[in-house]
């Protein structure tokens, strides 16, 4: 009888800690309307709907609402990386971040403050690194 009711009071923790979960996940769960505006702003740069008309026939007027398979230059400039620098133009190139920093000077005590022993970081002076050759060949008998 003891075994019995150790073995219930075990399987009704076990409810007990489901139903906590369920109530959680229903608590934390996202509103559809939301899920959905997701979902068109990933949708939109995919592809052209399968109902869509012939563009290039003569005559035809762009249906309502058409966002096309690719970002357009306005979208482009809005975005995160305009936000870099202005974008230039046609194939110019120039690097992307922040403008690289002056290196710190030797102190003019000549590194007296650090522990004996100890080196000042220079990566001008380092070692070169040994030439790995990337060579993925399975079958090297062929």
């Amino acid at each position: 009888m003891e075994v019995g009711r150790r073995e219930l009071e075990k399987m009704i923790d076990e409810g007990d800690e489901r139903i906590k979960e369920i109530e959680k996940a229903k608590e934390a769960a996202i509103p559809y309307p939301e899920l959905l505006a997701y979902a068109q702003s990933l949708s939109a740069f995919t592809s052209a709907p399968p109902n869509m008309p012939d563009l290039t026939l003569p005559g035809q007027p762009p249906p309502p609402l058409f966002f096309p398979p690719f970002p357009n230059e306005e979208k482009m400039r809005r975005g995160r990386l305009n936000a870099e620098a202005p974008l230039g133009l046609l194939g110019e190139t120039h690097s992307v971040g922040r403008p690289p920093t002056v290196s710190p000077t030797r102190p003019p005590d000549g590194g007296a403050h650090l522990a004996p022993g100890a080196t000042v970081y220079r990566p001008d002076q380092r070692p070169p690194q040994q030439l790995f050759d990337l060579d993925l060949d399975l079958n090297p008998d062929l």
